[in-house]
């Protein structure tokens, strides 16, 4: 078992990863594919999870989504150890990878029925979303794109855990090079000058995908939130400058403060507002120098 990891772990980590040479490893595994990991200083790892371990943290994490497919092909059996595959799995995806395709496979393991209640350590009281409001403190290092992807990936198992649609919740980066088919609100907002204050979220369509700006100030997309809130307002008029035009980069300046940049060389900036209601936040248009 020790054996075939590392050679898992060799294919994985070379530029081009050959899937047909890792597919026949883990077609070969037979019962092996569910039991735990013996050689892992992490309690209750299973192959899996310390293969995600393996990998670079800031990068590539399109290997991880591919990986967790094929080991639930070859039958990885996310209810095995009394839960624990699973649940191993979406608490290692934690510290595996940190871009958006941590909810790709996070996706793919709930959609097998990992059971995101389980305790994974000690100090665990409500599983995984314990595991992941570890990764909120990124707020407060700076590392604001990351922080914000775990905000999807703890909306997503919230879904799940309350029975609701935790399809198609993902990062704000899904949503890079789409374009901007309307706007809405979760009610109507104030309007004054250039600025637009706000006391619940706004939505901003790219298509299908709604990108859910939360007054916080988070970025996800989150079908499941916008189906609940059924009296939405169509702010697009407010704003039309967006509209029909293709979201290029977003970029926080600090933890209250997003700017949303189209192809047109429009900026939207959307802050906290620090100076009045802390339940508000400001959002208001500006050309790009």
């Amino acid at each position: 078992m020790v054996k075939k990891y590392k050679r898992l772990s060799e294919l994985l980590s070379k530029k081009a990863v050959s899937w047909v040479k890792v597919e026949k490893i883990i077609a070969s595994l037979g019962d092996d594919i569910n039991k735990k990991y013996s050689d892992s200083i992490h309690d209750n790892a299973t192959m899996l999870s310390e293969l995600y371990l393996d990998s670079d943290p800031y990068e590539r994490g399109d290997v991880l989504v591919e990986l967790t497919r094929l080991f639930l092909k070859h039958g990885y059996d996310v209810h095995a150890n009394n839960d624990i595959n699973g649940a191993i799995c979406l608490h290692s995806l934690c510290w595996a990878s940190y871009d958006k395709y941590v909810l790709h496979a996070a996706e793919l393991l709930l959609n097998a029925g990992a059971n995101t209640h389980i305790k994974i350590e000690d100090d665990d009281e409500v599983g995984i979303l314990n595991s992941i409001s570890w990764k909120f403190g990124y707020w407060n290092t700076g590392e604001y794109d990351t922080a914000n992807m775990f905000e999807a990936y703890y909306q997503m198992v919230q879904a799940e855990q309350s029975g609701e649609d935790y399809h198609g919740i993902r990062d704000a980066s899904d949503c890079l090079d789409m374009t901007v088919t309307r706007v809405e609100g979760f009610n109507a907002p104030d309007i004054a000058s250039n600025q637009i204050a706000f006391d619940n979220a706004i939505v901003i369509w790219f298509g299908s995908m709604p990108l859910v700006i939360d007054k916080r100030v988070e970025l996800v997309v989150n079908p499941c939130r916008v189906n609940k809130q059924s009296q939405r307002v169509d702010l697009s008029d407010v704003f039309s400058s967006i509209i029909g035009h293709k979201l290029i980069k977003y970029s926080y300046a600090d933890a209250e403060c997003v700017s949303l940049f189209f192809d047109n060389d429009i900026k939207l900036v959307l802050s906290n507002n620090r100076t009045g209601n802390e339940e508000d936040f400001i959002g208001y248009l500006k050309i790009s120098s």
